[in-house]
């Protein structure tokens, strides 16, 4: 693979957000035919479990993809066929997560890791969570209960309708399931076509907790989730927008934490809130839902690849980075890139901040005080983050 950016080098932004560290752009079958264990096919959601020390993947053609990771680098090894439905054709994989069933080990064995893969709907494929083993092998079907699906379906069997699985994660702890509609699911565009819903699902307990989501326009779509904590009470989400006008995507990653002493509280400006109960998601309208923000955290824009189209993310625990890979769709013109953020970004050498504190000691001690009005720009929520241009600009 090759390069495809160069890491930040502001400490500015070093200091306030996650920084690149490495990318890599993978060929996909259109770039002359190369070796099976150097490229890959469409990929659409990728996972890493730390007790397991490999990648994995699935993409739009029901395959799943293992990768090895390396320093600043990864490279794939094998690739899988999920085993569809009874007289169905491939599924449309988007996301997948691992959960590994093993009592607590170092390395997970490779029978107690299971796959859990969404998968959207086509003209013959049915849409759901599947559970897999890693051999491809469909375990179970729904491992959570189908009423959580209903708002996201249709009996119109010709069209995708299926808007909830694109984006999926699993906590680290292997106690929470979180999932979000990519788009409005039917009786909520007629509210408000920006409205997505984020589910979040207690494995042991079945306790489901949904919250409103508004994207900043209505043609973004909700492309993945990543838990960025053990317990996922801190999570990233990508949501991004295609432009026909400018032929580019707004890609967005923003960062949402909750409180940790109990998950399914979110702080949202100092203010925690309880998640309504699911009950609230089948019979109720969307205005008795719960809102939730947040605040930007990775500009992806920034690097050029704006006609490129980011769909996976997930938290490498082992080294506390960020991995996002974008889907090329099976179009020549479209890339396989992954790029990988530092999340502890602040790593100054020793000698850097003992001379800083020198300087801080002489400003103090010899230098006259001066007063000086600092103003302390807070980050912007969700909605008025712009890293393309305003909206009467596009």
């Amino acid at each position: 693979g090759s390069s495809l950016f160069s890491p930040s080098t502001s400490m500015d932004e070093k200091n306030t957000r996650p920084h690149l560290v490495w990318s890599q752009v993978v060929p996909h079958h259109h770039d002359e035919a190369p070796p099976l264990d150097k490229y890959v096919g469409t990929l659409s959601g990728i996972t890493f479990s730390d007790n397991y020390q490999k990648l994995l993947g699935v993409g739009d053609q029901g395959d799943l993809f293992f990768f090895n990771m390396e320093e600043e680098s990864l490279k794939p090894t094998a690739v899988v066929a999920l085993q569809p439905l009874p007289g169905e054709e491939a599924p449309d994989t988007e996301s997948i997560t691992a959960r590994c069933t093993a009592n607590e080990t170092l390395v997970c064995p490779q029978a107690s890791l299971l796959l859990w893969v969404g998968a959207e709907k086509r003209t013959n494929t049915t849409s759901g969570i599947f559970e897999y083993s890693l051999e491809g092998t469909m375990i179970n079907r729904n491992p959570i209960p189908e009423k959580l699906f209903e708002l996201t379906s249709t009996d119109n069997a010709n069209q995708q309708v299926n808007l909830g699985f694109e984006a999926m994660a699993v906590s680290p702890d292997q106690k929470f399931i979180l999932f979000i509609t990519e788009g409005a699911v039917l009786p909520d565009k007629d509210i408000d076509s920006t409205i997505r819903r984020l589910v979040v699902y207690k494995l042991e307990s079945s306790d489901t907790y949904v919250y409103r989501y508004n994207t900043r326009v209505d043609k973004s779509g909700i492309s993945e989730l990543a838990c960025l904590s053990k317990d996922c009470s801190l999570f990233a989400m990508i949501e991004r927008a295609y432009y026909d006008e400018l032929d580019k995507n707004d890609v967005r990653v923003y960062r949402f934490s909750s409180d940790t002493s109990s998950p399914l509280k979110f702080n949202l400006n100092s203010t925690t809130l309880q998640a309504r109960d699911v009950t609230k998601w089948v019979h109720n309208r969307t205005e008795y839902l719960e809102p939730l923000f947040g605040r930007s955290f990775v500009n992806i824009n920034s690097f050029g690849s704006l006609r490129d189209n980011y769909e996976g993310m997930c938290l490498n625990f082992d080294k506390n980075h960020l991995l996002l890979v974008t889907d090329n769709n099976d179009n020549v013109e479209q890339r396989t890139i992954f790029a990988s953020f530092e999340l502890d970004s602040l790593n100054l050498p020793l000698l850097s901040l003992w001379m800083f504190f020198v300087g801080v000691l002489l400003l103090l001690f010899i230098v006259r005080p001066l007063c000086v009005k600092v103003e302390v720009k807070e980050e912007e929520e969700v909605n008025r983050t712009s890293f393309l241009p305003d909206d009467d600009e596009v």
